[in-house]
């Protein structure tokens, strides 16, 4: 199965290096930000931005241009949609505040009664109003963010500072920050402002990219940097040579995007066109594309999309074909060749190399379901891994920790590799097996806008971090490169399903048990069957959870939050009752009815 892979490797310029090449470098980054700044400045005003007038106007050649369109798009669809989430953000804390007030009303009403007149605990009162008047403080400003965050989605513009924030601010209080003069901090601004560029490959590029080329002699390499017309006539060379650099992680990668650009180089000349390997390569691939476009029209069919959508798309993909069937040379070397970008960045300790390679990765997959499936349920500071057989029986769990320091620093790089390595031993497991591997659907938009202070802080952070983001990108391409199937799933209820059905039966703690009902759902297995009573642990007491009857009335999911909705119930009563420290619990002298 063909699939896009991203791969990024990064190094830096040797210190000796430094000297010699830190001005130029330096003077690039001053051009492309410029550049940068000013295209996102005319794009956010609604401007039509024509390409050549625009390359002309800066002196910068056309890839160049490519690669700043790409970074200020990316930059505002990230904004919109960062936006978007903040919306429904700011729903969310305002029907919480909404909530929370009535709460207070109440609680208010209660307190001025006539019969707790004499009662009434002024304390009590005077910090229930506070609260209602905190509260509607803040639905009022978050009123006021989603009409400017509305206006900003309608009009396509959004603001956006230029060298972070955090430096901008330090003006404002110059002595405080260190800084004797306001030229002084505005030295240091534009440093940050400035601090890096970017030059955009593409595979149809003699070397993955035409302005910067990357080669190979031992076990080193070397980047030429073609500059600007702009630093040429400022007296700088037409390019630079970063010579001595090493790639100590992963550098096989780039040794075949380079093996793989000069294959499409060879392949390129007029008499390797036409030979009978390119041309039955071509046919090949336009068989593929049918077969592709056919399937998805027939799925379009299946689930009942209309009639015009269907016949729209079935032009769109007769276009797409005819266009790829013509012999050009784009089209006959397709397979071949990868793109190469680069990305500058400097930082106190110099110059940082970070090259991305985009590959087409056509590896089949080794893994069936029909023997089972590997669930995987992530966590603040380990994976929880459940292995099932065929049948969705247990075969075994571990528990791998990538994160062993308390201090909650999970965005740091040794955390970021104990992940990588936990990932390892899970691939290397799922090629052992041919099992496939499952996880949860980890869209945290809708749970970010639940995040509550003091609140189930373990989930806040595991929310939170950048280590979810982290985690499905190493997965995600792991399983890519090892022919390995990765299935999503649902992630509603898997830790209410393994608590209630798993926990007690295998022995589980309440992750492993998560991540065997989501290994189950991998293999599109429905949990029903629950267990009429269950033993819970609360407050390291035992008590006993009457689960409600799968009377049939709802669907798999409708039971699940009947059954979630009960199990809640039971908590907040069970709670309560250890709190007042009653013998109830332990003598069953409550009445099960009252949870469901």
């Amino acid at each position: 199965m063909k699939q896009e892979l991203t791969t990024t490797i990064e190094t830096r310029i040797p210190k000796l290096l430094l000297p010699l090449v830190d001005d130029v470098m330096l003077k690039y980054s001053e051009i492309y930000s410029h550049a940068k700044w000013c295209y996102f400045a005319r794009k956010n005003r609604g401007e039509t931005i024509n390409k050549p007038s625009f390359c002309r106007e800066f002196q910068i050649p056309s890839r160049l241009y490519n690669a700043i369109k790409g970074d200020v798009d990316g930059m505002i669809q990230s904004q919109l949609s960062n936006i978007q989430r903040y919306i429904v953000e700011a729903h969310q804390k305002i029907a919480d505040a909404e909530a929370y007030i009535e709460e207070q009303q109440s609680k208010i009403a209660v307190l001025n009664a006539p019969s707790r007149q004499s009662k009434t605990n002024t304390v009590a009162l005077d910090k229930a109003y506070r609260a209602i008047r905190g509260k509607r403080r803040l639905i009022q400003r978050k009123q006021s963010a989603v009409e400017k965050w509305l206006s900003q989605l309608e009009s396509g513009r959004v603001s956006v500072c230029a060298g972070s924030r955090k430096v901008f601010s330090k003006q404002h209080s110059l002595f405080e920050n260190g800084y004797r003069s306001h030229k002084q901090w505005l030295k240091d601004y534009r440093l940050a402002r400035n601090d890096e560029f970017y030059i955009k490959g593409s595979k149809d590029e003699a070397t993955g990219n035409t302005l910067c080329r990357l080669t190979k002699d031992g076990d080193q390499y070397a980047l030429t940097l073609s500059l600007p017309e702009s630093m040429k006539e400022q007296g700088f060379l037409q390019n630079l040579v970063l010579n001595n650099l090493t790639f100590n992680y992963k550098s096989s990668i780039l040794d075949d995007a380079i093996t793989d650009n000069q294959r499409r180089a060879e392949l390129g000349s007029k008499a390797n066109l036409s030979s009978q390997f390119i041309l039955a390569n071509h046919t090949k691939n336009i068989e593929e594309m049918k077969i592709r476009n056919n399937n998805i029209v027939s799925n379009m069919m299946k689930r009942g999309d209309s009639k015009q959508k269907v016949d729209d798309a079935i032009k769109s993909y007769e276009k797409r074909l005819t266009a790829f069937s013509a012999p050009t040379k784009s089209n006959l070397l397709c397979d071949f060749g990868q793109a190469i970008s680069y990305r500058f960045k400097h930082d106190s300790k110099g110059w940082r190399v970070i090259v991305t390679i985009t590959r087409t990765v056509d590896q089949p997959y080794i893994t069936n379901a029909i023997n089972g499936c590997i669930g995987i349920d992530l966590n603040e500071h380990h994976l929880a891994v459940t292995e099932v057989d065929s049948n969705g029986g247990k075969v075994g769990t571990e528990d791998l920790f990538f994160h062993k320091n308390k201090s909650h620093d999970i965005s740091s790089r040794q955390t970021r590799t104990a992940l990588e390595e936990a990932i390892k031993m899970v691939i290397a497991k799922a090629i052992a097996t041919k099992k496939p591997i499952a996880i949860e659907d980890l869209d945290f938009k809708v749970s970010k806008a639940n995040l509550k202070k003091g609140f189930n802080q373990t989930f806040n952070r595991t929310v939170s971090s950048m280590i979810t983001a982290r985690f499905l990108a190493v997965l995600k391409a792991r399983c890519i490169e090892n022919g390995i199937e990765l299935k999503i799933v649902k992630a509603a209820y898997t830790s209410m399903i393994g608590r209630i059905k798993f926990a007690n039966q295998f022995k589980f703690n309440i992750h492993a048990a998560a991540a065997m009902s989501i290994a189950r759902r991998g293999m599109g297995k429905i949990d029903l069957n629950f267990p009429s009573k269950v033993i819970i642990v609360v407050r390291n007491l035992q008590m006993t959870f009457p689960v409600p009857e799968d009377t049939g009335k709802y669907d798999a999911f409708g039971y699940y939050k009947l059954v979630k909705a009960a199990y809640d119930n039971w908590l907040k009563f069970t709670l309560v009752l250890l709190r007042e420290n009653t013998k109830v619990l332990t003598q069953g002298g409550y009445d099960e009815d009252i949870f469901i």
